[in-house]
């Protein structure tokens, strides 16, 4: 580290170089316009925004991409199907099983109602749907 006699004497020595290379900085920012900054920041910022919007549209499009929907549906289907196997194949008193095959029960009811394809709808003569189940 320079002592402050050290900086002292390379000033004394080096003042008339040092003066040069402050003016021309100066010159420089003298040159500069207020608008073409300002030009340049609205620049700046009108490209991150768009590059901002485009990656987020390019994310919504593949995250609502019909095959991407699909494969997680498939996923997710597969993921339940695996724990109702397990709740299956488990040693858990009938009494237990009893209670799981009811919120199986009440799930499908469930999703018929909101479902107007529901295959397993059964229709009255008075035009009301139940379900098979």
């Amino acid at each position: 580290m320079a002592t402050d006699e050290e900086i002292d004497s390379f000033v004394a020595q080096n003042r008339e170089l040092i003066e040069r290379m402050m003016r021309i900085q100066k010159e420089s920012f003298d040159g500069i316009e207020a608008d073409e900054s300002a030009r340049g920041v609205r620049d700046a910022a009108r490209l991150v925004r768009e590059k901002s919007e485009e990656f987020f549209r390019n994310t919504y499009v593949t995250i609502t991409s019909p095959e991407v929907q699909k494969h997680f549906m498939t996923a997710s289907m597969e993921f339940l199907a695996g724990l109702n196997a397990i709740a299956d194949a488990a040693p858990l008193p009938d009494y237990v099983k009893e209670g799981m095959d009811n919120v199986r029960k009440a799930g499908r009811q469930a999703s018929c109602r909101v479902n107007t394809d529901c295959p397993n709808k059964v229709r009255r003569e008075s035009g009301q749907e139940e379900s098979a189940e």
